[in-house]
Order: structure tokens, then C-alpha cells, then sequence
């Protein structure tokens, strides 16, 4: 009997050893985080790992160091991957909830652009991404709802008959009192100077011939000289400064060059407390006058301020941006405080696994 029992000691301490290794080789690490019948897998997650990463690589102050021996702000590096991913997973239960919710689709024109962008993209990212494990449905899955569904969500509350309807009339009130229709001619100390991209490069004489030549095209402008060959004026001589590809040129090609019409520039108003000096210029300008400000460092503005909207056209081209620029911040708020409010059950065994450590970018 005593053989029989100290037989049975092994036999139970070997079977707890293999019940303990299944259940470490075993563990599904399919998934990642669960809220209710809702789950985010593996895939998803490192894809929101990897965008993580990125983000981390380009916040710390050095990156002549290994990234993870720094911090940001307070937080070590591995820990803001980790949580930043956990708060885009979050994230994306919340915006297939409200889609299921609200009943959403997309259109069949909506579904091939977004398919077509898709492979498009796939194409110039599929290698980073599958070698650190998000395959390509999983980041199908995550632009598909980041992107397409929070859009489809987002015109669901604020479209004119939304559950928080922005009038028609509304925008364009928005649109004609923030936007400002322009044209300038950057005048950079780079377009006409060798070696020099800032004023603190020029030498005094190059900062004088610099202001005479936007002084030029102000009186230019002045006398009626149509912008847009000024445009086309002042990046030629950019390209001349640098370009041996401009000898091979023929008079004809420079003569189109020269003649090219130039697309107006809609500049939205800064409604910070301290807006650059460009914007601030811009809303200050009168329309139809000639005005000419300082770039930072870099040279001179030349521009003309013409009038928002006098045909219609320009909100009607612009619209979507409009009610973005009026209502995304404000959704955004709507989404972080469903985000907030959402429990999920963690995958410890996978959250393990997954680490910001394991992330590769130097894929080839």
C-alpha cells in the first residue's frame, strides 16, 4: 500500500505539471479584449500596437536611444504602447456597437472605394504589419471601422435630419465667416539662394535682394499683373536654382509652366489665442488688395485675398470639411466618453505574449 501512495504522489505531481503546461501552451491567445459578445482579436490588436509604437518612436526626445529606456511625460514607453492600444481597441468595440445600433451601412459605391483604397494601401504597408502578426483582414478591420464606420457615425448625428442636426444654412454661415479664399507667392530665401533656407543663413545683401524681390511682385500685383504668372514666376525660380533637368527644357514647356493656372488656397481662421502671424494676416486682409507679411524666417508672403463664396461653388466643394471642422471635436468627445465607460475583460495570457518589445520596424 505504500508503494501504491507513493506512486500515486508522483503520478498526481506530474499530472498537475502537465495541467499547469497546457494551460500555458494552451492558453487562446486569439483574442485579445471582450466586452460582452464583442471581442478584439490578436491580429487587431497588434495592429494597434504597431500604430502605437509609431506614435512612441516619434514623441520620446531622443531616438538616438533605445526607445524603451525612455519615458513620455511620466509614463515608461512600454506601458503608453500598451495602454494607447488598449484605449483603440476600446475604441473600436465602441464604433461597431453604435454602427450595429444605429443600423449603418455603406452603399455599394462606398464599399468598392473603400476596397479599392484598401488594396491600394495594402500594397505599401502588408509587410509591416504581417511580420508583426496584424494580417490583412485584421487592418482591413481596423480601417474599415476607425475610419469608414466612425465617418458613417459621425454624418449620422450631424447630418440635417441626425440626431443632432446641423442646418444647411448653419454651415454655410461657418463657412463664409472661418474660411479665407487666397493666392500667394512664397517668397523663400531657398528659391533664389544656394545653401540658404533661413534668414539666419542669409547675408545681409541676399536679405535686401530677398525683400526687394517680394517688394517686386507686391507693386506687380499692384498694377494689375495676374498672380497666378507670378506663382509660376517664383517657383521656376526654385526649380532653376537647383534643376539640371531645367537645360533639357523646351521654350514651350517653360512657356506652359509660366501659364499655368493656379488652384485658390482656403485657409480656415485660428480661433486659438495666439494664431501665426500668416493666418492672422489673412483675416485681417481686405479682399482684392495686394498684401504683403513676413514667413517666419523663411521670406515673405505675396497675396491676395479674394471673396468666399461668391458663386456657391465653394462651400458645395467643401462641405464635408466644413461640418468636420464645425462638429469633430465635439464628436470626438461623444466617442471618448463611450470609450471611458466601457468595461472589458482582459486576455492576460495575450496582453503577455504581445509585447510592445516584440514590435519590428525595420522591415524591408
Amino acid at each position: 500500500m505504500k508503494k501504491f501512495s507513493f506512486l500515486s504522489k508522483i503520478l498526481a505531481a506530474a499530472l498537475s505539471v502537465m495541467m499547469v503546461l497546457c494551460t500555458t501552451s494552451c492558453s487562446d491567445t486569439t483574442w485579445v479584449f471582450s466586452a460582452g459578445d464583442d471581442t478584439v482579436s490578436s491580429g487587431v490588436y497588434l495592429g494597434y500596437l504597431v500604430d502605437s509604437y509609431y506614435v512612441a518612436a516619434n514623441s520620446v526626445t531622443n531616438m538616438q536611444v533605445d526607445l524603451f529606456s525612455q519615458k513620455i511625460g511620466d509614463v515608461k514607453v512600454a506601458d503608453y504602447i500598451k495602454d494607447a492600444a488598449l484605449q483603440s481597441s476600446k475604441k473600436h468595440i465602441v464604433i461597431n456597437r453604435l454602427f450595429d445600433e444605429y443600423k449603418l451601412s455603406f452603399t455599394d459605391d462606398e464599399a468598392k472605394e473603400f476596397e479599392d483604397n484598401f488594396a491600394s494601401i495594402w500594397q505599401n504597408v502588408s509587410s509591416l504589419y504581417e511580420e508583426n502578426g496584424c494580417g490583412k483582414n485584421s487592418l482591413r478591420q481596423i480601417m474599415l471601422t476607425d475610419d469608414n464606420k466612425y465617418q458613417k457615425i459621425f454624418e449620422y448625428y450631424y447630418s440635417e435630419d441626425g440626431k443632432d442636426p446641423v442646418s444647411e444654412s448653419d454651415r454655410k454661415e461657418y463657412f463664409n465667416k472661418n474660411y479665407a479664399k487666397i493666392k500667394y507667392i512664397s517668397v523663400n530665401y531657398s528659391n533664389h539662394f544656394s545653401g540658404v533656407d533661413t534668414a539666419s543663413d542669409a547675408t545681409d545683401a541676399q536679405k535686401k535682394e530677398l525683400e526687394k524681390i517680394a517688394n517686386d511682385y507686391l507693386e506687380q500685383l499692384k498694377k494689375g499683373e495676374n498672380i497666378d504668372k507670378l506663382i509660376n514666376a517664383e517657383n521656376s525660380a526654385a526649380e532653376k536654382l537647383n534643376a539640371d533637368e531645367d537645360e533639357t527644357k523646351t521654350e514651350d514647356e517653360d512657356k506652359d509652366e509660366a501659364d499655368e493656372k493656379v488652384n485658390y488656397t482656403f485657409l480656415e481662421k485660428d480661433t486659438s489665442d495666439d494664431p501665426a502671424d500668416f493666418n492672422k494676416e489673412i483675416f485681417a486682409a481686405k479682399t482684392g488688395v495686394p498684401t504683403k507679411i513676413a514667413n517666419s524666417s523663411y521670406g515673405y508672403y505675396v497675396f491676395i485675398r479674394y471673396e468666399t463664396d461668391a458663386d456657391g461653388e465653394d462651400y458645395t466643394e467643401r462641405a464635408e470639411g466644413v461640418l468636420s471642422s464645425m462638429k469633430s471635436e465635439a464628436f470626438a468627445e461623444i466617442i471618448e466618453k463611450e470609450v471611458k465607460n466601457i468595461k472589458v475583460t482582459q486576455n492576460t495570457a495575450a496582453v503577455k505574449r504581445y509585447k510592445p518589445q516584440n514590435i519590428d520596424f525595420n522591415i524591408g
